[in-house]
């Protein structure tokens, strides 16, 4: 998807691709704690910052563009792959699902300061180094 995306898409969708993989390393799952073990790494302010860009794209994008967006950008799933997934495999579900993902990777380039809103109603934009205003 990203391939056919607008530059300020694609930027977005590396970006967010990248707070992922920022934030799963400081939260994970396989470095289990016990008394005696290894502690855990802490975490870092980079990967504290990817937390809340997430957080605040997951409220932005909603839970089913959130998880669409996951399935794609994260899970590298296709848009035949996301209809299965739901059980979805009409056509129109497909060209749905592309539609929706084009929105919300726009949406994704509002937040991460890629583009802006010919509305003048773009959200504060999300800076690499934590949070800006518009």
């Amino acid at each position: 998807m990203l391939s056919a995306a607008r530059p300020q898409q694609y930027r977005a969708g590396r970006a967010f691709q990248s707070d992922w993989e920022s934030a799963e390393r400081a939260v994970d799952p396989t470095g289990e704690y016990v008394d005696g073990g290894q502690q855990r790494e802490p975490m870092t302010e980079g990967q504290r910052k990817a937390v809340l860009r997430l957080n605040r794209a997951e409220r932005e994008l909603g839970a089913e563009g959130s998880a669409l967006v996951h399935d794609v950008l994260v899970q590298g799933m296709t848009m035949e792959q996301v209809g299965e997934r739901r059980g979805l495999r009409i056509r129109r579900w497909h060209d749905y699902f592309s539609r929706r993902l084009r929105e919300c990777i726009d949406r994704l380039a509002l937040l991460y300061g890629f583009a802006t809103s010919h509305a003048g109603q773009n959200p504060p934009a999300l800076n690499r180094k934590g949070w800006t205003t518009s």
